[in-house]
């Protein structure tokens, strides 16, 4: 069932137009700003592994992890025709048409309560955030690990003392690194 929605989806998004980006500085930010706007039930992990592509890719991969008992599509313009099909599936093809379009019409897409941005989107917004305000000289640095080790932190792991991470293409992905490795902070030079 799942493989015939994925080829009657892959059809119906074939004709949603020839792409549904819109030239823009930071795609990724721009698609994480979109899926912040929806309910997600896997606190947006897929939309965070996806943000980097098509809005479209993400929508088709992440349809299933979106809480869609908390929206409702009405394809007010009929953009998305479905042929002859059970209720779930035109439902399923009609959602995902109306996800990937490039601009919505008002009352496409109702979602139903408050939504709360799901909190690994909300994490990778504040961070492509910090980096798009960061001036281009301070982004790449060496990384040196700060305080002490936590012993207790995974000691099979041969970086577990080691306080040289490497070059990290920005200060904040120093500071998670070290973090990571169980340090109290961080040093980029």
């Amino acid at each position: 069932m799942r493989s015939w929605i994925a080829a009657v989806l892959v059809g119906l998004l074939s004709c949603a137009g020839p792409g549904t980006r819109i030239s823009r500085e930071n795609p990724r930010l721009e698609n994480l700003k979109r899926a912040a706007q929806y309910p997600w039930i896997d606190e947006g992990n897929c939309a965070v592994r996806e943000a980097a592509g098509e809005w479209r890719t993400l929508v088709e991969h992440c349809y299933f992890a979106l809480d869609l008992s908390r929206i409702r599509f009405q394809d007010i313009e009929h953009q998305c025709p479905v042929a002859q099909a059970d209720v779930a599936t035109v439902e399923a093809v009609v959602g995902m048409c109306l996800l990937v379009q490039p601009e919505l019409v008002v009352g496409a897409i109702i979602v139903i309560g408050v939504v709360v941005v799901a909190s690994a989107i909300t994490a990778e917004l504040a961070k492509e955030q910090a980096i798009a305000r960061v001036p281009v000289a301070t982004k790449p640095c060496w990384c040196t690990c700060l305080g002490p080790a936590d012993p207790n932190w995974n000691p099979k792991d041969p970086n577990h003392a080691n306080r040289f991470a490497q070059w990290q293409a920005h200060p904040a992905e120093c500071r998670a690194e070290c973090k990571n490795r169980a340090f109290s902070a961080s040093q980029c030079t």
